[in-house]
């Protein structure tokens, strides 16, 4: 997220909020990262990724945590490093084992495996839509909280005003707008066991 694209959605001119604009779009970018258990340095940005898998059990596919993925360095299956024709990718994000003849998959073996791999996205230009919509509404809406008393549960002046502000969350996922937690809900690593 630009800071300019911040102050273009506020109507705001000048330098005088950037510092404090700046540190909204990092606790947003901080609080998208860690619900959607993304790497907290880096959040959705595109990184060099070396993820090892402890499998204790066969497994069908291996789910990449910073996805989409662009490409696979490689891969090391309890210690053997793979040829790429040993596996393939599918939705930018799961990996699966080749057959040894390559004419279909098997399971992933017990044991460890090593992907090294380029995964994210090349922010801020390919930021896919939902996800930056989903931060404007978060940073807009910290921006507004920041102006009034957050502990006001109502205010009424008859025939005037009747307002009443939401008090703790807003009953999305950890607090957000339902709106966010939904566009939220799919980019987020969950683990399958």
């Amino acid at each position: 997220m630009l800071l300019r694209d911040i102050k273009r959605e506020l109507s705001i001119t000048g330098k005088a909020t950037d510092d404090q604009l700046q540190s909204l779009i990092a606790g947003c970018s901080a609080a998208f990262a860690r619900l959607c258990a993304r790497d907290a340095t880096n959040g959705f940005g595109a990184i060099e990724v070396v993820q090892t898998e402890y499998l204790n059990r066969d497994r069908e596919r291996l789910w990449l945590e910073h996805w989409p993925v662009s490409a696979i360095a490689s891969v090391v299956e309890n210690g053997e490093t793979l040829g790429v024709d040993a596996y393939e990718m599918e939705s930018q994000r799961k990996l699966f084992r080749r057959t040894a003849d390559g004419l279909g998959r098997t399971l992933w073996p017990a044991g460890k495996i090593v992907v090294t791999y380029s995964g994210g996205y090349d922010l801020p230009a390919d930021c896919p839509p939902d996800l930056r919509d989903a931060a404007l509404k978060t940073i807009k809406a910290a921006w507004f909280a920041l102006k009034r008393d957050p502990a006001v549960k109502q205010e009424s002046v008859p025939g005037v005003l009747d307002q009443a502000f939401w008090v703790g969350g807003m009953g999305g996922l950890n607090g957000l707008p339902e709106d966010v937690a939904a566009t939220l809900a799919n980019y987020r690593n969950i683990s399958f066991g």
